[in-house]
């Protein structure tokens, strides 16, 4: 359950669309990768005591196209393109190759079956994902999954889940700063870039809830979960790191199978421990000789300086997916998120009081071929502001 951290006048950066198409596979079991039925379902509480555990095996293979992969703003992507001589030497874009890619994305998992606690169906699916970037070598990652779910009768059901995310290329950052020139600023050429990469790690559990009943089905269903999330950067950057509790709830209504209606909330409060990192600084804003040389005047100055990333999420989100027949289904969606920086380090330009503001559409169709065939594709945009 990973869910997922000054100027006045908000700034624009770059939307990201992602197209994709996904084809998923059942072999043994023939289930569909619908993310939602038209209509909540029952489940079935019990197994029979002389059930036996059984092992089914599901595989989702696609391709996804990322228009902004390193989440880059327009000025930033035009560099990418063309970076200048400066820029080059100092390794900003170092190891990233394009600024949209082409990702093959393959999943394979396992789900196990049997009888649980009180003869009620017990659920073990352990799962592995790849993602290979066409462009940009660094973007290619494997990532695993964990869930277990246990029928507590009635359509309720307790779940456990852990992700695993090893090794995520974000960018490459500002490591350092050398001022060759000692005119007290630092140009491009001057600035010391390398990679960032980081791992994500996160456990978490949920119920879910059937509320109102028809014969057959459930009215609505709501899950509620807890969680904990941590993020680890490499050495340089370990200032970086993010960790702390999450929380996210859902409601899921469906009054009748043509249409369905999702409702999601999920909050992150995120800690960072607060450390030292060389950051660029115009020295008459604050009046300090950061780097030592006499004046307060120098502009863009190396400076080492605690800051603090620890942050506050809450991401809001709704979808209405149409059904058309029983192998045919459109959804439409739209989610919010906030994103409240809580530094109040005096010389921490990023991080205080710092607000992201982040909207995303998005759309996708998915088709039953067949009992163990599914073929989705949609797309999704996001925009994001900040008051930096």
């Amino acid at each position: 359950m990973i869910v997922g951290p000054s100027a006045l006048v908000p700034t624009c950066r770059a939307g990201a669309l992602l197209a994709a198409v996904f084809v998923a596979v059942s072999p043994l079991a023939g289930q569909s990768n619908d993310s939602r039925p038209a209509t909540p379902r029952t489940e079935a509480s019990k197994v029979s005591k002389s059930a036996r555990w059984s092992a089914d095996v599901e595989s989702k293979a696609g391709l996804q196209y990322d228009h902004n992969v390193f989440l880059l703003s327009s000025a930033q992507r035009a560099a990418l393109g063309s970076p200048s001589s400066e820029v080059s030497a100092s390794g900003r874009y170092e190891s990233m190759e394009s600024a949209n890619d082409m990702l093959a994305i393959g999943n394979i998992g396992l789900e196990v079956k049997g009888p649980g606690v009180g003869g009620r169906t017990l659920e073990i699916s352990p799962s592995l994902s790849y993602e290979f970037a066409s462009r940009n070598e660094l973007r290619r990652e494997a990532a695993a999954a964990l869930s277990i779910a246990q029928s507590l009768g009635g359509g309720r059901r307790v779940r456990f889940r852990a992700e695993a995310a090893p090794n995520h290329f974000s960018r490459n950052y500002l490591e350092d700063a050398f001022d060759a020139d000692a005119d007290g600023s630092i140009s491009p050429a001057e600035r010391i870039y390398t990679k960032g990469e980081y791992a994500d790690y996160s456990v978490g559990g949920d119920l879910r809830l059937p509320l109102g009943r028809t014969r057959k089905t459930s009215l609505a269903v709501a899950t509620a979960g807890l969680g904990y999330y941590a993020r680890s950067y490499n050495t340089p950057f370990a200032v970086r790191d993010l960790a702390g509790p999450t929380a996210a709830l859902s409601l899921d209504v469906a009054p009748r199978a043509p249409l369905g209606l999702e409702l999601t909330y999920e909050l992150a409060a995120l800690s960072a421990n607060a450390g030292r990192q060389v950051v660029l600084l115009d020295e008459a804003v604050y009046n300090v000789d950061f780097n030592g040389n006499g004046t307060a005047t120098d502009l863009e100055a190396r400076a080492v300086v605690d800051v603090d990333r620890s942050r506050l999420e809450h991401q809001l989100g709704g979808a209405v997916t149409f059904g058309a027949g029983k192998k045919l289904a459109a959804t439409l969606g739209y989610d919010y998120r906030l994103r409240s920086f809580r530094s109040e380090l005096p010389y921490d330009e990023n991080g205080a009081g710092r607000r992201d503001r982040r909207n995303g559409v998005r759309g996708s169709i998915r088709s039953r071929v067949s009992r163990s065939l599914t073929i989705s594709a949609g797309a999704r945009f996001r925009s994001q502001t900040t008051n930096r």
